[in-house]
């Protein structure tokens, strides 16, 4: 069985397979078959011991195969939606899925407040790319805007209001689109625009971030902007489902983060104040942001880009998610991810003023830059 199969694999290690496995397999067929066991010779032993590791290898093979077309199926699925790590752990939705949630939610309650986190406090649509005009994002951001208006709107029905935030001044990897009086026209712009004359959602309850160039920086702006300010505690944050995982691992590490402590922390400058805020933080004396929020990502179809695009986004965001992890291990405060922001970061920092990241074609194209 499993168990079999995963003992030799780990005996494989330590002191030689051939001679454990053999020594484990005529175990286990003495264990199954005692009378017929003894009746073996030497040799026999050995050969039928062998024929059942032999299986037992064949059988981890093929649960490897396995599982790896479960994840090559997955990602051809058009869209899906990533559950929060603190209240929906491990599951994967489609986009109706989480508009189907929804739904529910506000159907097991007279009162839309009773729902708590099973429902957005607000609905976070992330930009990614060059809009052509006011009037229109990029398809895949479209794609975003669309599933946002659906969950406003069916919150709505049932008398809640949800406030959907756009976000983004612009790409990195893009230069930006100008009004004709000169003044740029930032990605949330175009998708606020359409969200406004396509679905005929209420101004007011569209919140514009205008600050931010990356992901990072989208992640820290809309707690710092938004969430902070607005007492928002439940999240959901839509972008297309190439960009949906390090759009996890960004926000996850942002909203994880502690705000630095700053009452009761005393030092004569600042080196001697942050050292006493880490002493505190590491006490757990301040709150952890993981008890006051829940995330929810909902990833839409990648429309609007070709196979190559899309397969060049995937390849970066891969390798990008690899830096998050180390970043989120080193930047603990909302302090720390401010400074590394404006001191470290390219597209933040003074000293990053000018310089210019050098990209292939391919994936300047997919942020719609040429």
């Amino acid at each position: 069985g499993r168990a079999r199969v995963a003992l030799i694999i780990r005996m494989r290690g330590r002191s030689g397979l051939a001679d454990k496995s053999k020594d484990f397999c005529n175990g286990c067929l003495k264990a199954r078959m005692p009378s017929t066991f003894s009746s073996l010779t030497a040799h026999q032993r050995s050969i039928t011991g062998g024929a059942i590791l032999l299986s037992g290898i064949l059988l981890v093979l093929s649960q490897g195969y396995a599982a790896s077309s479960l994840r090559n199926e997955s990602k051809s699925r058009p869209s899906l939606a990533i559950a929060s790590w603190n209240r929906f752990p491990n599951s994967i939705l489609s986009a109706d899925a989480a508009l189907k949630r929804v739904t529910e939610a506000l159907a097991a309650s007279t009162s839309p407040i009773k729902a708590k986190c099973t429902l957005p406090d607000a609905i976070v649509v992330l930009g990614g790319g060059r809009p052509k005009d006011v009037h229109n994002p990029p398809e895949f951001v479209k794609k975003r805007c669309d599933i946002a208006a659906k969950i406003h709107k069916e919150a709505k029905k049932h008398g809640r209001n949800v406030y959907i935030v756009p976000i983004s001044a612009g790409s990195a990897h893009a230069a930006m689109t100008l009004f004709g009086n000169g003044m740029p026209l930032y990605e949330s712009h175009a998708s606020a625009d359409y969200l406004v004359n396509k679905h005929g959602i209420d101004p007011k309850m569209i919140l514009m971030e205008t600050t931010s160039f990356d992901t990072i920086a989208n992640a820290y702006f809309t707690r710092t902007q938004f969430a902070d300010v607005m007492g928002w505690k439940c999240l959901w944050v839509v972008t297309s489902s190439f960009h949906a995982p390090r759009t996890r691992a960004i926000f996850d590490w942002i909203f994880g983060v502690n705000a630095l402590p700053s009452e009761g922390v005393q030092g004569d400058g600042n080196e001697d104040r942050e050292a006493a805020a880490a002493a505190a933080i590491a006490s757990e004396s301040a709150t952890l942001p993981r008890d006051r929020y829940s995330l929810t990502y909902i990833g839409t179809e990648n429309v609007g880009l070709t196979e190559d695009e899309v397969r060049v986004r995937e390849l970066r965001e891969a390798r990008s998610v690899k830096n998050v992890e180390m970043l989120a291990k080193e930047k603990r405060t909302l302090r720390d991810v401010l400074l590394f922001l404006m001191t470290d970061h390219r597209l933040y920092s003074v000293e990053g003023l000018g310089t210019i990241e050098e990209v292939s074609d391919e994936l300047k194209k997919s942020y719609k830059a040429s």
